[in-house]
């Protein structure tokens, strides 16, 4: 145990160990998302019926999902910003993990359409829940200086995204299914046993990650439970009420706009790949499998810039500018094989870092609590829910439609931070103009320290006579002459001068 307790005490008083379990807990969370995604034709071929005939409801029971995601960000920034002690956060996560340990084990054994659904729809409540308080976790670890730790996390979780989306191509790819059969026993039996292993290996990490954390709970430093010993730099200069409001209305646009890459992005270009190429589906896969690999490449890169070279704010600037040049780039390609390869890769290394800068930014303007959080998450995925209706409703009308999307979207980007960065700056003006004295404030106090300086001399003439009518009386005297005349003298000095006003800190930019 007293090892234990100097392993959590030690490195930067256990941040790297916490910032490391954060990170896999993370891409176990990015694994849990996507593998029932990626298995959900052969979870369907393992119900026994056709994919033509389920298509429509195991699309019901995936949105059951995506409504356990919004009420998960919900309830978890409520109870993160709630439960503040360390040690009571390590507590959730460790009940919430073995709890979606068992839900992840359980999917390959339900054999009806409604259970499924009503099991994915706890899964996305629960894995919301815990990404909403790994985020918060990580932002009340760090404070201000977050940024690094978000890159590493997000991209740990990128990370598990990609690599289960690869291992489920290369284990099912000598399964075919076809749209209108009802496969047989045997075909049905062999995907059952691949299910059950990816799965079970799923369901085996998430216990492990259940493990570290009870581990970290038991073993941390006794004053996790009575104080909260993160990061002290947390000093942020004051902020009114309507700035900080003003931050977190900003920035939901921006983050709904960077979600968008990771969340519609892939179709969008897909689309786009197969329009130009016109060629077999197995070179639309690889390009964007570069697409994938070069995302995960560019949240690595931006874990070293962060941590060396750049604040949230020029990690944008930089992403957004790269973004704008690969669409560009990706908009003159044409059929030209060679230079889509190259923007597709210019394109995922670019808007990796987008994200979590984006969350970086906002925790060095405001103070980011649980609530707000999980608002901010909450809303971005509803606002990614409903644009599928109408962007479905473009590409159908427009064959162009989407590269104007990928090209717009930084474009968009851009136009809303600079508009943010104006709303800053008006804001910083205005407070500057609140603080900064009038004429009126100088006269005001020029005549007060005269005011007072008068009263003193009064005061030491008098104290003058006392002492010189102490001397005269002798000891006949009692202290009553001093009495009312150190009264007078402590009125004075506390007395408050006019036109003074109690000073406020502007906040950085």
């Amino acid at each position: 145990m007293d090892i234990s307790m100097h392993l959590v005490k030690d490195g930067r008083e256990g941040k790297v160990l916490q910032s490391v379990l954060l990170a896999l807990t993370y891409m176990n969370m990015g694994v849990s998302n996507t593998l029932p995604n990626a298995t959900s034709e052969m979870l369907v071929a393992h119900l026994g019926l056709s994919l033509q005939e389920e298509d429509r409801r195991l699309s019901i029971s995936f949105s059951y999902r995506l409504l356990g995601f919004v009420c998960g960000y919900i309830c978890g920034g409520v109870a993160f910003d709630y439960f503040i002690l360390p040690m009571e956060q390590q507590a959730m996560f460790s009940f919430l993990v073995i709890l979606l340990a068992f839900i992840n084990g359980a999917i390959p054994f339900i054999i009806n359409i409604v259970r499924l659904g009503i099991v994915l729809f706890l899964s996305g409540l629960i894995m919301s829940f815990i990404t909403t308080g790994l985020v918060a976790y990580a932002l009340a670890l760090y404070g201000i200086n977050s940024h690094t730790c978000l890159q590493f996390i997000f991209a740990l979780n990128q990370l598990g995204e990609v690599a289960t989306k690869l291992a489920v191509r290369l284990d099912y790819e000598n399964i075919q299914l076809e749209s209108r059969i009802v496969l047989s026993y045997e075909t049905r039996k062999e995907i059952f046993n691949k299910i059950i292993i990816s799965f079970s290996c799923l369901t085996i990490a998430t216990i492990v990650m259940a493990v570290a954390w009870i581990c970290l709970y038991r073993f941390s430093p006794p004053e996790f439970k009575t104080d909260v010993p993160f990061d002290e730099n947390h000093q942020r200069k004051a902020s009114s009420i309507g700035f900080q409001a003003l931050a977190v209305v900003t920035t939901l646009p921006l983050l709904i706009n960077a979600n968008f890459f990771s969340s519609v992005y892939d179709y969008l270009l897909s689309l786009h790949i197969s329009k130009r190429l016109n060629r077999v589906v197995s070179v639309h896969d690889n390009i964007l499998h570069l697409y994938f690999g070069c995302s995960v490449i560019g949240k690595y890169i931006a874990v070293g810039l962060a941590y060396k070279f750049l604040s949230p704010f020029w990690m944008i600037i930089a992403s957004v500018s790269l973004e704008m040049i690969a669409s560009i780039m990706m908009a003159l390609t044409g059929s030209n094989e060679d230079l889509l390869w190259w923007s597709m890769g210019l394109l995922g290394l670019s808007t990796a870092p987008l994200y979590a800068a984006t969350i970086a930014r906002l925790n060095t303007q405001v103070m980011i609590n649980g609530k707000v959080l999980g608002c901010l998450f909450a809303a971005s995925t509803i606002t990614i829910l409903t644009s599928e209706f109408w962007l479905d409703v473009m590409i159908t009308n427009y064959t162009e439609a989407p590269i104007y999307f990928i090209i717009l979207t930084p474009i968009l980007y851009a136009i809303l931070f600079a508009i943010q960065l104006s709303l800053f700056k008006l804001e910083r003006d205005e407070e500057e103009a609140f603080l900064q004295p009038s004429d009126e404030d100088f006269s005001s106090l020029n005549s007060s320290k005269t005011d007072v300086v008068d009263v003193s001399s009064v005061q030491d003439k008098s104290s003058t006579r006392s002492v010189s009518r102490f001397r005269d009386q002798g000891s006949s005297c009692t202290s009553s002459d001093f009495t009312i005349s150190d009264r007078a003298m402590h009125r004075i000095e506390n007395k408050s001068l006019p036109g003074a006003r109690t000073t406020r800190s502007v906040p950085q930019f």
